[in-house]
């Protein structure tokens, strides 16, 4: 058998057949809809949808959010390369005028 979760607690003893008698508290992914309080049953389904939904419009905000600044990072290169080709010129102009 397997279990994915956090270990919260344990505690371990020693047991008189020379053993040990171990426990632990995990929390799984599934604590945070066992742990809901709903005063009536059939608003559950909307409660979860409602939540799923803010779920999904924060993961919606941070993947917009990675994209703008990916976006201008790859413009903040681009600038950077202009800046460079930029500079090449005058300096090949600067020589040129030197030797004219």
């Amino acid at each position: 058998d397997a279990m994915l979760g956090i270990v919260t607690n344990f505690n371990y003893s020693f047991s008189q057949d020379g053993g040990y008698d171990c426990s632990i508290k995990v929390l799984s992914l599934g604590i945070l809809a066992d742990s809901m309080k709903v005063n009536k049953i059939e608003e559950l389904p909307n409660i979860t949808k409602d939540q799923i939904s803010k779920i999904f419009n924060s993961l919606a905000s941070l993947q917009k959010q990675s994209e703008a600044r990916k976006q201008a990072d790859e413009q903040a290169k681009e600038k950077a390369k202009e800046d460079a080709i930029l500079e090449k010129v005058r300096q090949q102009e600067k020589q040129a005028a030197a030797i004219f």
